[in-house]
């Protein structure tokens, strides 16, 4: 998949994130205050019988909502890596020298895996980033 088409698909995502959430009735703005809402309806959901499916989708558009305000904040741009070996295809965002896995975040999140809050995982992020430009 090329840079321009996983650029639109991310997007195209996002957009589904913030359309899920309005079906809830909760609004995103693309703030980076924002990410506290997600995780507040992701933390809902993820108490809910979800399918392997419905997980898929769920990480990966809230993933790329995450992942378009870092882009929006910090810079940096979408790449997707096909399947390799046992690992799965991934979607990242780079920003040199890092790379970001906010899907697979958002997955780990909805799994019931506390250690990766959202809020706190973007965070860290922001600050490592932002230690760098100092």
């Amino acid at each position: 998949m090329d840079s321009v088409n996983i650029k639109e698909l991310m997007q195209a995502s996002a957009l589904d994130a913030v359309a899920f959430a309005k079906e809830q009735q909760i609004d995103l703005d693309g703030s980076i205050k924002s990410i506290e809402i997600v995780q507040q309806l992701l933390e809902q959901l993820r108490h809910e019988s979800l399918s392997e499916k419905h997980l898929f989708t769920l990480s990966y558009i809230f993933g790329a909502y995450i992942g378009e305000i870092f882009i929006k904040n910090y810079g940096g741009h979408w790449f997707h890596q096909e399947k390799q070996g046992d690992e799965p295809p991934q979607t990242f965002i780079i920003n040199e020298p890092y790379s970001y896995a906010f899907p697979g975040i958002v997955y780990l999140y909805l799994m019931g895996q506390e250690q990766y809050s959202l809020v706190h995982y973007f965070d860290k992020v922001a600050k490592q980033y932002s230690c760098d430009e100092l």
